[in-house]
């Protein structure tokens, strides 16, 4: 019998302290697809954007920061995660901006039977806040590979630092936002200025 009241004292005790304790909510961000010029005409017919390769930490879907004080030590934020991981992200945005700005006659992920005039292969090298004592920013920076038919493959650094208007996530994620839409301008100029 003692055992009993003992067992129902510590399950009733339990319950009074999960009530009174509030479980922060999960939040889940998502980019908005870059606008990108219209095109007049295709430049190419067929351009091959491989998926994004990424390793580390940006396999995750939680965000990543990096105090001032401590650069070298990469963080995630709590209960605060990206719609899909930052690759999938990335490439779906940038995929469905090319795709709608009607470069190349056809656009797919993957190589296909037929001969791509471009294969672009990115790589997600950055996308994490950068907290500090006056202004926060974001930094995003990815490698791209552009192999033409016929030419040497040519690699490019595409990054940006943006600095964020006020406290919070979802301003950071507003940041992000502008830093990708900025990036995928300069890909799709370069895109269209490569042989």
């Amino acid at each position: 019998m003692l055992r009993i009241i003992t067992l129902l004292f510590i399950v009733y005790s339990l319950a009074g302290c999960s009530i009174g304790t509030q479980i922060p909510a999960d939040h889940f961000y998502r980019l908005p697809v870059p606008q990108l010029s219209a095109v007049d005409s295709p430049v190419m017919d067929r351009l091959v954007f491989k998926p994004v390769k990424v390793s580390g930490l940006l396999h995750d879907r939680a965000m990543l920061f990096v105090e001032q004080s401590r650069p070298l030590e990469l963080q995630r934020h709590h209960y605060h995660f990206w719609a899909e991981a930052p690759a999938e992200l990335i490439h779906n945005a940038l995929f469905q901006a090319l795709d709608k700005s009607g470069l190349a006659q056809h656009i797919s992920r993957e190589s296909s039977l037929q001969a791509a005039d471009m294969t672009i292969d990115m790589q997600l090298l950055t996308m994490e806040r950068f907290l500090t004592d006056k202004q926060d920013s974001v930094r995003l920076a990815f490698s791209v590979t552009f192999s033409a038919t016929g030419s040497k493959p040519q690699r490019k650094r595409y990054e940006l630092e943006l600095a964020v208007d006020e406290p919070g996530i979802y301003a950071s994620v507003s940041a992000f936002s502008s830093a990708l839409q900025q990036l995928a301008l300069a890909l799709q100029q370069d895109l269209q200025t490569t042989p």
